[in-house]
């Protein structure tokens, strides 16, 4: 009838308790709304200190996410998805950021 609690140390009634994948514990309703977040894109639970906000999209993914479906650009240093991001001169680059690149090299020719 009652489960406990990994995060706070207390039992709660078993509906009121779910299992957290990511971190392979048992967290209550209240503390997983206050310790946690889930993922935009995985849509699994996770610790708010190990999710990021991709400011370009509006929204919150969790590390795995990040690394695996976004790439950083070189420039801005914002992740941008991977079928959005462009491989150039060795260096990956936002669609803004390498448009201003090419737009910078036309003008110097």
């Amino acid at each position: 009838c009652a489960t406990y609690c990994e995060e706070c140390g207390e039992y709660e009634i078993n509906e009121r308790v779910r299992y957290v994948e990511s971190t392979d514990r048992y967290v209550c309703d209240s503390c997983l709304g206050f310790n946690y977040v889930r993922c935009d894109e995985c849509n699994e639970y996770v610790p708010c200190c190990d999710t990021y906000h991709i400011e370009s999209e509006g929204i919150d993914v969790c590390d795995y996410c990040r690394d695996n479906e976004f790439e950083r650009c070189s420039e801005c240093g914002e992740y941008v998805r991977n079928a959005d991001i462009e491989m150039y001169d060795g260096e990956w680059y936002c669609p803004d950021c390498l448009e201003k690149i090419r737009e910078n090299e036309e003008e110097a020719m």
